[in-house]
């Protein structure tokens, strides 16, 4: 496997994806939580909307 020198330091690739592969999946999560946030504000929105209405 090939190596890479990143600021003076050297890695191998398979090191290197291994660090993409878990910036990806940060974000993934960091996505989904943030979907689940908004999903959970618009419900909260509808139940106050439906509680006000009856």
């Amino acid at each position: 496997m090939g190596t890479l020198t990143v600021e003076g330091e050297t890695v191998t690739l398979a090191a290197c994806h291994l660090c993409a592969w878990r910036l990806e999946r940060q974000h993934h999560h960091a996505r989904q939580a943030h979907l689940r946030a908004q999903l959970a504000g618009a419900w909260a929105d509808a139940t106050r909307r439906a509680a006000t209405a009856l």
